[in-house]
């Protein structure tokens, strides 16, 4: 298994703040992958479509400035159709000029990835404002991470990987899209350490956590210093 991590300087072209960033990046990205027949069929069909992305800068970004856009997509066919895409491709909202960054992640057994905290909100099947039910999270969490592994490895497992969530923060985000509002929230999820969790734990950070991940929610970091704000457990190597 393996993602590639991509970081393309880009030109803002409309401005982007916190109420429409997830939108117009995601129009965006939408507009370059309906330039082929391929990446068409690839980007419309149903399913989970195997990237996240982020931005690195804080926002508001204003037109005319640089940022940078950090894709992760997974497997080698699906990054270099993205390169394709997005790189000198125009669109309404932004234009990528170059790649400054290009680095493969492959699976290791021995880097675990025990902590997992999202950089940007998560959006969890039925909850809207309520975000006090850690179970149901952690269940929803598991499910939807179940897919999205046999849909990565074409295997078929049921397994839940969550050992632990915490919900940062005392609000939800709230983001305009397609003249409605999606809801999130950031969260820390904790990782069991046998193999199959690990697993799915990789698959995660190119896939997301939760739901409408290609809009750019859900991306996340894994790094086993965040196992300290549980208390007590051990870490293993950090991995980013």
């Amino acid at each position: 298994m393996l993602y590639h991590e991509m970081r393309f300087v880009a030109a803002c072209k409309s401005r982007l703040e916190n109420g429409n960033y997830y939108e117009k990046i995601s129009r965006g990205i939408n507009f370059c992958m309906g330039g082929t027949d391929e990446t068409r069929r690839l980007h419309g069909g149903k399913g989970y479509k195997g990237y996240c992305f982020y931005v690195r800068e804080l926002l508001p970004i204003n037109t005319g400035d640089l940022f940078h856009l950090v894709v992760r997509c997974y497997g080698d066919s699906l990054s270099e159709r993205m390169k394709e895409c997005l790189l000198l491709q125009d669109n309404d909202f932004f234009y990528c000029q170059e790649i400054d960054y290009d680095r493969t992640y492959r699976y290791r057994t021995s880097a675990k990835r025990l902590a997992v905290k999202t950089v940007s909100p998560v959006v969890v099947t039925g909850l809207w404002n309520d975000f006090s039910d850690a179970d149901l999270i952690a269940d929803s969490i598991s499910a939807n991470l179940n897919k999205k592994y046999n849909a990565a490895t074409g295997e078929s497992v049921r397994h839940n990987p969550v050992c632990g969530i915490k919900v940062l923060g005392r609000n939800s985000c709230i983001t305009r899209y397609k003249g409605g509002c999606i809801a999130g929230r950031k969260i820390l999820v904790m990782f069991k350490d046998d193999e199959l969790s690990q697993r799915m734990a990789f698959v995660a950070m190119p896939y997301g956590i939760g739901e409408k991940n290609s809009l750019g929610f859900g991306t996340c970091f894994a790094n086993n210093r965040y196992a300290d704000e549980f208390g007590g457990r051990e870490r293993s190597e950090a991995v980013g």
